[in-house]
């Protein structure tokens, strides 16, 4: 069973594609928790709205925090792991502007039927560039050749074993506390529990 907590400020449009992208999985085997940050217009209006046109179901989850944090969506992601709302065999950690595979989750789960004890399982992704990089031109997507680095690997390109992520926690609020978060998650794994899907899983929209 996939995890999915997905941390949010306004977002719609691409929020509704992510939540798309779940609903079409091969496998039934998650759940998607929609963190929205503070009770504000905001998030009244996106409840409403996803209400409205049936995006809510018995799989799909939207709360919110009381306050606003407004800190890259870290308070919320150390939210999300410390109030769990059932039970999970692995934690995805997203945003509301990705977009996943059908075969998401029936990649992890080959993944785990060819490595029974792996804990932490990361895959490529395929990345928008919305300004010029040394000769990228603006407005391309690119396939990324994830690796465990800071400044490679994506928040959403990777699932951490629940029980791993849950005692760990998230305890950065920087700009790159996400790679912070798989690099305490990592110093808890042995090497050989590592593994990598070398096929892009997610497009970052």
């Amino acid at each position: 069973m996939i995890e999915v907590i997905c941390v949010t400020y306004g977002q719609n449009w691409s929020l509704k594609c992510l939540i798309n992208s779940f609903k079409s999985q091969t496998s039934p085997d998650w759940f998607l928790r929609i963190i929205h940050d503070g009770e504000c217009d905001q998030f009244n209006r996106l409840k409403e709205d996803l209400l409205k046109n049936d995006y809510l179901c018995d799989q799909v989850y939207l709360e919110s925090t009381k306050e606003r944090f407004n800190d890259f969506g870290h308070s919320l992601r150390r939210h999300g792991l410390l109030n769990p709302i059932k039970d999970s065999d692995f934690i995805l950690i997203t945003n509301g502007d990705n977009y996943y595979l059908p075969t998401l989750v029936e990649s992890i789960q080959d993944s785990v039927a060819s490595n029974p004890h792996a804990q932490f399982i990361f895959f490529d992704y395929i990345q928008k560039f919305d300004h010029k990089i040394h000769d990228i031109p603006k407005d391309r997507f690119f396939c990324i050749n994830n690796q465990i680095q800071e400044g490679i690997i994506d928040m959403g390109s990777a699932v951490v074993s629940t029980k791993i992520a849950r005692s760990t926690g998230f305890n950065h609020t920087s700009y790159n506390g996400d790679f912070l978060y798989f690099r305490d998650c990592l110093s808890n794994i042995p090497q050989e529990n590592i593994h990598k899907i070398p096929q892009p899983l997610f497009v970052h929209i």
